[in-house]
């Protein structure tokens, strides 16, 4: 028998499955507790307020981002890894995408979300730097023509990186 999943658990995936359908200005959390059909009461009892239940959603989000987003050790970031890094990113995007359909919304509403999403858009763009600066050396022609160049696999023209791209045929 497959363990029970605890009332708080579930009212965060169930708010996360109403946030994505139909935004979250749209979903009050008496429509979170009818949708489970549980009393308001017991959601209080787990939640204060709908911003308690988006806190808990954009934790999760940032732990699952922080996850997969780390450079590796003692190397230099493949083109599989960045692969990696892309498809991960688009795929939480997409399973919390409320987040990012009304963020002007959500982070006027809530003072403290604000901060933790400034703090933590800051350390993605600090963590892709490297990455943008490597993309740039690539691209600047004052570190010469592509044929003059020294081959750098971490250029999207390098022959390794073209042919590990999917072909698309129209």
């Amino acid at each position: 028998m497959a363990p029970r999943i605890k009332t708080s658990e579930r009212i965060v995936l169930n708010s996360l499955e109403l946030f994505n359908q139909q935004g979250e200005r749209s979903i009050s959390t008496n429509h979170i507790a009818a949708h489970m059909e549980i009393s308001p009461g017991n959601l209080y009892y787990h939640f204060p307020n709908k911003q308690a239940i988006i806190a808990v959603l954009f934790s999760e989000y940032e732990s699952l981002v922080d996850s997969f987003l780390r450079p590796p050790q003692g190397r230099a970031a493949t083109v599989e890894d960045k692969r990696f890094y892309l498809k991960e990113l688009l795929s939480a995007m997409w399973r919390y995408r409320f987040l990012h359909r009304d963020l002007e919304h959500l982070l006027d509403s809530d003072p403290e979300l604000a901060a933790r999403y400034r703090r933590f858009s800051h350390a993605l763009r600090d963590s892709g730097r490297g990455d943008l600066r490597r993309f740039r050396r690539c691209r600047d022609p004052r570190y010469g023509s592509r044929a003059d160049r020294i081959p750098d696999p971490q250029c999207l023209d390098h022959p390794d990186v073209v042919g590990a791209l999917p072909v698309h045929h129209p």
